[in-house]
């Protein structure tokens, strides 16, 4: 009793800390959930196959361009969402059980394949399910499942086999499977999160990407799957501590999501700025490319137009003529229209000759000043006698920037000086200024720009975007490290980013015009290149927050629907606690035969029960504050046993034992007396508990009942050496009047009638039968006094002992034995030989008109052996199955089946020495099955 309120106190206190266990199925706290899970997930599989089914891609996916759900994982994720689905609603069926079971071992077989199939790259055309998948070569291929797919189809049948497995005392596996869902969950949200950023994984690589629905479908399943293993899972106890536990885990796991959701935020970022860098950076080298080479083009058309004038016969004869007589019309005139032809048909500014002197001597248009530069420029011209294309000059006559093409006049068949210089003047202003300052895209800041070195400086050519006057006034030195136009004199090529003539930070592609000393820089602002990114960086932005603030929102309701049933817990165990010690207090109060008593360290009496009082006598202001030892008679006192009983208690946990005690008015009475030692959560003895009960009859009828079982003892004892003697004394006479009587028949058998010979018959046959009742007799006598211990023997080697035994009845009856694999037992094995040979004796001795056949077996019941031995015999009613096993009861007489009646009992009295049991199952005419056990 002692230990029975003891382990209720501490159970009742057990449960106030950790609460009852969660339901497994999570029918009631997760079923919605896991319903709209399954329900999604067998959506997402059934859309899918009806897509492939209608020839509609689309349903199988997020739009043209995504990779479609696979028909064979569509029909995955139905078997799935049908095994947890059958789990969820159906959680005591055996027939769901094991349908859901091989649902899912199926699927995880299949995905185990498919997954070493995809690492191989090798593509089963069965995956199509029979629909019609049309894969183009060098596209993406569709209708076979990706490995990521595969793998975590078989994640999922890891954790949903492992919740499995789980029960109320085996939690590891529920943990394990709460942590594989998870990762399912994670697979699931980081596809999700690259087709969102618009980074699908495994585009464009040689394995088959996931599709977008398929990684939702993930997402629902391992949620599913989550809930089906939280109620058994460790962090599902609803406790304080392990609620602070659960708390930091799901703020560890919120955390890790959402540093996931921030960095593939940024990823994407990154990536899309970076991808939106390098388009701007092509668009720009296109553009430079496109103006270098339109520039090369235009100096090579104006040098062709020049090279119709230079080393020409016929137009040096015609200069010559006019030089040498500038009064002939009709020379002058023909020389105009060939000045006025140029300029009008290639659209020069103006087209002029000078002569040696560096004369203006004829013009297609007005005259007007020459420049001293071009003066210059036709001094040499003459005197090198080569074609010369005179770069960008400033006119100090109309401050304007022109470009020209000098021409020396001569003929290369003599060595004369060359007689004249033919000028062909080209203004940027008409053609070549709006063709660099022309972009062929919208922008704000975007411009090319033309430079040359001039000693240690960059000289600008052309008008600018942002700065006027520019061409040939604007000047930057070379050791500008940034500025672009520095570099791409210095002879950088390709991108880069500086700073520009502004000081603003620009990207700009540099490269030299070929056959010039020009360089082109095509730049653009940076803010400019930027400026979407800030609308793509405020889309990124929001859609993280929207992602943050939905997983916080989830994570939330999670946690307060974990804090609410740990609350409800809490009070429904706080409601079952005070419940319990209100049954306590009444169960100890109500016990009139027990006195439970607590006791401080020191062994002096604290609380005092009603059935204390009654048995010891003391009323509980007497006894309060007294020790215990007050109970105990005084030389228990003088051993000091009251304080060792408290020492055991202390050392051992508590203290069971008996011995007399002592009421208050001295009568001793014999008691049972439990001490229990308390602890507090410290560590620390707190008292201890004590109840005692009034045994006293009890010792005395136990005092009875020994002298009763010594007397019988003694009685048994005489009684088998009375039965040893008795029937040695009587198988003597016995053996000699039956070998008398035969002596007698044989000497006088021809003097002997009939008659005489029939009693002399019986007499002997008397004889024999009692001779055979008395050795069966002694046997039946010794069975319990005479036999060995139990120990290990072979069934078989004991059932051919006893068939050598009777080799010689069994092959008189031509009895057929046959026997199932035997055990090894636990047994006597002379008399387990002789339950053998007695049952196949019945056996042969009972046969019907047929052979003897008779089968022996055995099998396993757990805690015992099940022997059985069946025949073919005559057969018996059920109604005698208690009086077959009684001593000298017989169903037969003697005349028709021989025998002393003794023989069933011997077995029925060994197999119960050996603590088993024995009956039989028969019917008149359809044999007999005797059946008994041996334990292990």
């Amino acid at each position: 009793m002692g230990v029975v309120v003891a382990d209720e106190v501490r159970e009742t206190e057990d449960n106030a800390t950790s609460g009852p266990l969660p339901d497994d199925r999570g029918a009631g706290r997760f079923r919605i959930l896991i319903s709209i899970c399954a329900t999604f997930v067998a959506a997402v599989g059934v859309v899918a196959i009806l897509g492939w089914a209608l020839d509609l891609p689309v349903l199988a996916s997020l739009g043209s361009g995504k990779i479609p759900v696979a028909p064979d994982t569509a029909l995955m994720f139905v078997l799935y969402s049908g095994a947890i689905l059958l789990r969820t609603y159906l959680p005591n069926s055996q027939v769901s059980y094991r349908a859901g079971l091989f649902l899912i071992a199926a699927g995880a077989l299949i995905a185990a394949v498919l997954f070493v199939l995809s690492l191989l790259g090798i593509r089963l055309e069965a995956e199509h399910l029979g629909f019609t998948v049309v894969n183009k070569p060098g596209e993406l291929q569709v209708g076979y499942m990706s490995p990521v797919t595969a793998f975590s189809f078989l994640l999922s049948s890891i954790s949903y086999l492992l919740s499995l497995l789980s029960s109320s005392k085996r939690r590891q596996p529920a943990n394990i499977a709460f942590w594989v869902a998870c990762s399912v969950i994670v697979t699931g949200s980081t596809l999700v999160l690259a087709y969102l950023y618009g980074s699908p994984i495994l585009y464009g690589t040689a394995f088959i990407p996931p599709a977008a629905l398929t990684s939702m479908a993930f997402i629902a399943l391992g949620t599913a799957l989550l809930a089906l293993s939280a109620p058994r899972a460790r962090q599902s106890l609803q406790n304080l501590e392990s609620t602070r536990r659960a708390s930091y885990l799901f703020f560890m796991v919120f955390v890790v999501l959402a540093l996931g959701i921030v960095i593939a935020g940024f990823m994407y970022f990154r990536n899309y700025e970076s991808r939106h860098r390098t388009e701007i950076e092509r668009q720009l080298s296109a553009i430079a490319e496109l103006k270098g080479d339109e520039l090369v083009h235009w100096r090579k058309e104006r040098l062709m137009d020049a090279e119709l004038f230079f080393k020409n016969p016929n137009f040096f004869g015609l200069v010559r003529n006019y030089m040498q007589r500038p009064d002939d019309t009709e020379v002058a005139a023909r020389l105009g229209t060939w000045l006025q032809h140029v300029q009008s048909g290639h659209e020069y500014d103006r087209v002029f000759l000078l002569d040696a002197s560096g004369r203006e001597r004829m013009s297609a248009s007005e005259a007007q000043p020459i420049s001293r530069y071009l003066i210059q420029g036709a001094e040499e011209v003459l005197r090198t006698k080569k074609l010369t294309f005179a770069d960008f000059y400033r006119n100090e006559y109309d401050g304007l920037v022109y470009l020209a093409i000098l021409i020396p006049i001569f003929d290369e068949r003599d060595r004369k000086p060359a007689v004249g210089t033919l000028v062909l003047r080209i203004d940027p202003e008409k053609y070549l200024y709006p063709f660099i300052n022309r972009w062929p895209t919208p922008s704000k800041t975007a411009e090319t720009l033309l430079v040359r070195r001039e000693g240690d400086e960059a000289l600008f050519l052309n008008e600018l975007r942002f700065q006027k006057n520019a061409a040939l006034n604007l000047r930057r030195p070379l050791a500008q490290n940034e500025l672009p136009a520095a570099q791409a004199v210095l002879g950088r090529k390709g991108i880069m980013e500086g700073r520009d003539y502004r000081g603003v930070r620009v990207i700009a592609d540099l490269r030299p015009v070929a056959d010039s000393p020009w360089f082109l820089v095509s730049r653009m602002d940076i803010s400019e290149v930027y400026g979407p990114m800030r609308e793509i960086l405020w889309m990124t932005i929001v859609l993280v927050l929207t992602l943050l603030i939905g997983a916080g929102a989830a994570f939330g309701m999670v946690w307060r629907q974990q804090l609410t049933q740990f609350y409800r817990m809490k009070c429904e165990t706080t409601e079952a606690l005070n419940e319990s010690r209100e049954r306590l207090g009444l169960l100890i109060e109500g016990v009139k035969d027990h006195a439970i008593i607590m006791l401080d360290p020191n062994g002096n009496v604290m609380s005092w029960n009603p059935g204390a009082e009654r048995i010891n006598g003391y009323s509980e202001e007497e006894i309060i504050g007294r020790n215990f030892s007050c109970f105990y008679p005084q030389e228990y006192i003088e051993q000091d046993k009251p304080v060792q009983e408290l020492k055991e208690a202390v050392a051992k946990g508590r203290f069971e034992g008996e011995g007399w005690r002592v009421r208050k008015d001295g009568a001793r009475f014999w008691a049972d007396v439990v001490i229990t030692a308390l602890y507090d959560k410290d560590g620390l003895l707190r008292g201890f508990a004590k109840i005692t009960r009034d045994v006293t009859e009890r010792k005395r009828a136990e005092d009875r009942l020994n002298e009763t079982l010594t007397d019988l003892q003694r009685s048994n004892k005489e009684l088998e050496q009375f039965a040893y003697v008795a029937s040695h004394d009587l198988q003597e006479p016995l053996r000699m009047v039956a070998s008398y009587t035969q002596l007698l028949a044989e000497r006088y058998e021809n003097q002997l009638d009939d008659k005489a010979k029939k009693f002399i018959h019986y007499a002997v046959d008397g004889a024999v039968r009692m001779q055979l009742l008395i050795n069966d007799l002694l046997v039946f006598s010794r069975i319990g006094t005479r036999g060995r211990p139990p120990e290990p023997v072979e069934a078989y080697a004991v059932l051919e002992e006893a068939k050598n035994n009777m080799k010689m009845n069994i092959d008189e009856a031509k009895a057929i034995i046959t026997n199932d694999v035997l055990p090894e037992v636990r047994a006597d094995a002379s008399q387990l030989v002789q339950v053998f040979q007695n049952l196949i004796g019945n056996a042969v001795k009972f046969r019907g008109t047929d052979d003897p056949k008779i089968q022996i077996s055995a099998r396993d019941e757990g805690v015992e052996w099940l022997f059985s031995v069946n025949d073919n015999g005559i057969g018996m009613e059920q109604q005698y199955a208690d009086k077959v096993f009684v001593i000298f009861q017989r169903l037969h007489t003697k005349e028709e089946y021989p025998g002393s009646g003794i023989g069933l009992a011997i077995c029925k009295k060994i197999v119960e020495r050996h603590g088993g049991r024995i009956w039989f199952e028969s019917e008149p005419g359809k044999g007999t099955t005797f059946y008994f056990t041996i334990p292990k």
